[in-house]
């Protein structure tokens, strides 16, 4: 007889049962060894999905799961930014899977909350923004305009964004 453990019992990172729990002053527990790899890693591998193609499932738990530490942590926010993390969510926006595509997005916006709304833009955001927002669920094109939104406040970035199809006329349409 197996026993069945609460998904509390899971670190948010790895999402295995931890094995030696930590509490952050924030409030968030992982296991130690997760938190670990994230705080000294240069590039922690377990972000970025190697190329098996995990389970949506697993993506699906990463992206909800990262989208909600960097809501309000900037410095999760520019490390996931330094780290790369963009083309990897934004992979994830092009999905066909809707809870994905919004997960991701969510991520997304969360990463242009910061300085490097350049960055994200060179990543290719704005195209894939949108196409969300012309073709997205009504959850995702809310989503993808605050994107736009929040990258056009970088003077470089409403060029770039307005020279994009579509870009303008897809967000008076909504």
């Amino acid at each position: 007889m197996t026993t069945q453990l609460p998904d509390d019992f899971k670190c948010p990172i790895s999402l295995e049962i931890m094995s030696d729990p930590v509490t952050l002053p924030s409030g968030h527990t992982f296991d130690r060894l997760s938190i670990q790899r994230l705080a000294f890693s240069p590039k922690p591998s377990y972000l970025f999905w190697p190329l098996h193609r995990p389970p949506i499932e697993t993506k699906l738990n990463s992206l909800t799961q990262l989208a909600r530490l960097t809501k309000h942590d900037s410095g999760l926010r520019r490390k996931l930014t330094e780290w790369g993390a963009a083309p990897a969510v934004l992979r994830c926006v092009d999905s066909d899977d809707l809870n994905l595509q919004e997960k991701a997005l969510s991520l997304l916006l969360n990463l242009s909350l910061d300085d490097d709304k350049v960055g994200l833009v060179a990543e290719g955001a704005i195209n894939r923004v949108v196409k969300v927002l012309r073709l997205g669920s009504p959850d995702c094109r809310a989503i993808a305009a605050t994107i736009i939104t929040s990258l056009a406040v970088v003077e470089v970035n409403k060029a770039t964004i307005g020279a994009y199809p579509d870009a303008i006329q897809a967000l008076v349409g909504f």
